[in-house]
């Protein structure tokens, strides 16, 4: 009965709780790589939970990477089940050996705008998002690579559909000399 209660007072506080969450298009499988002079923009991207409310403001913390991060202000205001992103410069100097690696990390705060809301329950008191950067050059694609398989996916689902197309014909031609050999009582 005690867990019952419990599980009834969780979900019931939920719809108080203030949350987002915190990602970004870089990640140790897919390091950020950056040439040695120069100066690249990526971003974090900051989504907030489905809510009647307005606003969540949202307050970053440079945790490591100061001495290549740099951004224009550390407050962003986030509109409850919409999606924003909290962009950054990533500055490698000209004199950086190739192969050094970076570990950009930021803590995310978000706070309820509205006074009335800031006795909410806050599940999260911060998030943490964090990437590597690479000093050393990209490597560019394959030219198409993209388009080489997605037209090996489209030819792969054409001969699947002829193939489930040839056995529906053939199965519909021996029912049908069946019915034919049954009239003429041949089995």
């Amino acid at each position: 009965m005690r867990v019952v209660f419990f599980v009834l007072v969780v979900f019931m506080m939920a719809g108080f709780a203030s949350a987002f969450s915190v990602t970004s298009l870089n990640s140790d499988a897919r390091p950020l790589i950056v040439r040695p002079g120069d100066s690249v923009g990526t971003h974090f991207i900051l989504n907030s939970v489905p809510s009647d409310r307005g606003y969540l403001r949202i307050e970053a913390e440079l945790l490591e990477g100061e001495e290549i991060v740099e951004f224009d202000s550390a407050h962003l205001d986030l509109p409850y089940e919409e999606e924003r992103r909290f962009f950054l410069r990533i500055n490698i100097p000209e004199d950086q050996e190739l192969g050094t690696i970076y570990n950009v990390r930021m803590l995310f705060r978000g706070f309820p705008i509205d006074e009335e809301e800031r006795g909410n329950v806050g599940f999260v008191t911060g998030l943490a998002g964090s990437f590597p950067v690479v000093v050393g050059e990209p490597q560019a694609s394959p030219p198409g690579g993209g388009a080489v398989l997605f037209w090996l996916v489209m030819f792969g689902f054409l001969v699947a559909i002829l193939f489930v197309a040839v056995l529906i014909a053939f199965n519909v031609r021996k029912k049908a000399s069946r019915k034919i050999n049954l009239r003429e009582g041949v089995i």
